[in-house]
C-alpha cells in the first residue's frame, strides 16, 4: 500500500508498506519505506528515504557473486553462484537528486536521477560482499525520458501516477 501527501508546495511525503507470502516455501516478508521529497526549485528536487525489510525465512532475497550469476542462475546454469537462505531484517538509506535540465522541446520530459544509498544488516547477519560484510555502499541513477503524449491515466498506471506525483511532471 501507498500513500502519498503534499504537504506543502515543495515538501512530499510517501510511505509505501509491503508484505509477501509465499505458501509453497511457507515464506513471509514485509517491511516499510518512508520518503522525504523537497523542490529546491523548478527544476531540482532531492529525495531522501528510509527504509527497513524483513525476510522471515530468507527466502526473497539472494547474492550473486559474479556480474552474470544472476542470468547463470534464472537460467540453470550451474556455473551460477547465488547466496541466499538467512532470516535478515535489512536497513537502507538512500538520498537522491531529481535533476529536470533544460533541454530542447523534444526532451522535455527529461529527468536524471542521481543516488547514493547505504544498506544495512539490522540483526548482524553478512547479507552484502558476496557473504562477507554486513553493509555496503551504492552508487547509481537512471535517465527518465517522457513524451507529453504518454496518459497512464487511461491505462491504469498506479506507479506511473505515484512517480508522476512525486516529480511533479
Amino acid at each position: 500500500m501507498t500513500v502519498v501527501w503534499k504537504a506543502t508546495d515543495k515538501l512530499t511525503l510517501t510511505t509505501d508498506l509491503n508484505y509477501i507470502r509465499e505458501e509453497g516455501f511457507n515464506a513471509v516478508g514485509g517491511g516499510v519505506a518512508q520518503y522525504v521529497t523537497y523542490a529546491l526549485n523548478d527544476w531540482l528536487k532531492i529525495t531522501g528515504r528510509g527504509e527497513v525489510w524483513r525476510n522471515n525465512s530468507g527466502f526473497f532475497v539472494a547474492a550473486f557473486s559474479g556480474n552474470l550469476d544472476f542470468v547463470r542462475v534464472e537460467h540453470g546454469n550451474p556455473l551460477g553462484t547465488a547466496i541466499g537462505g538467512r532470516a535478515t531484517t535489512y536497513g537502507a538509506l538512500p538520498v537522491g537528486l531529481a535533476i529536470k535540465p533544460l533541454v530542447p522541446k523534444e526532451l522535455d520530459g527529461l529527468v536524471v536521477r542521481p543516488e547514493v544509498r547505504y544498506d544495512t544488516s539490522l540483526n548482524g547477519t553478512t547479507r552484502f560482499g558476496a557473504g562477507t560484510k554486513r553493509s555496503q555502499f551504492t552508487f547509481g541513477g537512471d535517465i527518465i525520458i517522457r513524451s507529453k503524449s504518454d496518459d497512464c491515466d487511461t491505462s491504469g498506471c498506479a506507479k506511473e501516477r505515484i512517480l508522476n506525483q512525486i516529480l511533479d511532471r
